[in-house]
């Protein structure tokens, strides 16, 4: 009887235990501060727009003088502001493209300033500010123009089950690298801190990243009190909810829209990145650039000014050839062969795209047989039996250097 007694007894209290932790984890659940019931209609006024909830988003305008011929709006990116696009802005007006960028939720001067919004409310507000500026400006094209995070939004927001509301899209840099291409401890930390310490703040302080060239832009940055220099555990775990929701959009992108890439971006990765090229609509209306000496904060570096033209001349003609080449040179780096000791990135469709430990170069259209994978030809180093035979009937994980290129007995090439 007393033994039975003790075996309830920590039956009780295991069970006890683990209602207290479940309610410590619900009690620090991330959080997240949506947009509030519809109470009006969404109004664009000279310095805010004002959204369905009645909440103001600090808006910036950069008009031209005259008429404009084409609308942006501009999305900036994470723990950034509507700021971010006062330089390409300007020159976008010298051309006669006006610019529109406004605080998004939980960024700058907007409402919930360090909190996240959530992805679905933060496309709400995207969509809803370009209907505006389409009103606004009735009869020239409109464009979505994201960098960053803003990318991202802009992937989702013009993927969008409901009316289409702009008539293409700029992604510059776009955040899309979700959890697949963050590695399997990052992941396992975020989902623990998100979970049991949503409220602590991170700085990227003494992270081995370069996000521009431009020096003084990043130290007025690190001035500016609008820029957010801490964030909250539980907004990083939204910001990768929102990156992994956008590379799975890429697959639905039908607009017209012209991608913008770093080769020297160290935020989104190659792996990244050329997991969303890869998934975009096989001969749709999508342009992609390259700028070598780029990073990731394109519209910022001090080549920006080559990107900005681009733009504009995109926006002027999406058929013609870019003034910088970029473009060009993008078809060019696709073209060339891989290297013996190369590493494959992610391959199928018939293509291999190889590069170095960690960021894609170069592309290469793979016949069938032609290449076999190292340590017998059908086996990652994860374990994970795939087979490749250039029909692009197996697709390894983008974004992990799993496998090194060898010449195929069979071909004798690489």
């Amino acid at each position: 009887m007393i033994q039975q007694a003790d075996r309830r007894s920590t039956a009780a209290r295991g069970r006890i235990a683990a209602a207290a932790f479940a309610l410590f984890l619900a009690a620090c659940a991330p959080r997240v501060e949506p947009a509030g019931p519809r109470i009006a209609e969404p109004r664009l006024e000279d310095d805010r727009i004002v959204a369905a909830d009645g909440a103001a988003l600090p808006l910036r305008r950069w008009l031209p003088t005259g008429r404009p011929r084409a609308a942006i709006l501009a999305l900036h990116g994470f723990n950034d502001y509507s700021n971010a696009f006062s330089g390409p802005a300007e020159r976008l007006a010298r051309r006669g493209i006006a610019t529109y960028a406004y605080d998004q939720r939980g960024f700058g001067a907007a409402p919930g300033r360090g909190f996240w919004a959530g992805a679905t409310t933060l496309v709400e507000d995207a969509r809803t500010a370009a209907a505006l500026i389409r009103r606004a400006h009735p009869g020239i094209p409109v464009h979505m123009l994201g960098s960053s995070m803003g990318g991202a939004v802009a992937l989702l927001a013009t993927t969008h089950d409901g009316e289409t509301v702009v008539d293409g899209a700029i992604l510059a840099g776009p955040a899309v690298r979700g959890r697949r291409h963050i590695g399997a401890a990052a992941r396992a930390a975020l989902w623990i801190l998100a979970r049991t310490a949503p409220w602590l703040r991170l700085s990227g302080e003494g992270v081995p990243v370069t996000p521009s060239d431009n020096t003084a832009m990043l130290r007025a940055l690190g001035r500016d009190p609008l820029v957010i220099k801490r964030t909250r555990v539980d907004a990083l775990h939204g910001l990768l909810d929102l990156m992994d929701a956008a590379l799975e959009a890429g697959g639905r992108l039908k607009l017209p829209t012209l991608v913008l890439v770093g080769a020297r971006d160290e935020l989104v990765t190659g792996g990244a990145m050329d997991d969303l090229l890869d998934r975009l609509p096989r001969g749709g209306p999508v342009r992609t650039a390259t700028y070598p000496a780029g990073h990731h904060m394109l519209l910022r570096d001090l080549g920006a000014a080559r990107v900005v033209e681009d733009i504009a001349a995109w926006i002027d003609d999406r058929t013609a050839p870019l003034p910088s080449g970029a473009d060009r040179a993008a078809r060019e780096n696709a073209r060339k062969p891989g290297r013996q000791g190369d590493r494959i990135w992610g391959s199928w469709d018939g293509v291999v795209r190889f590069g170095g430990s960690d960021h894609v170069e170069r592309e290469v259209v793979v016949p069938s047989g032609a290449l076999e994978f190292a340590a017998h030809g059908d086996h990652l180093a994860d374990g994970r039996r795939r087979r490749l035979d250039g029909t692009g009937s197996s697709r390894p994980a983008p974004g992990r250097p799993d496998i090194a290129l060898r010449p195929s007995p069979r071909t004798g090439g690489g």
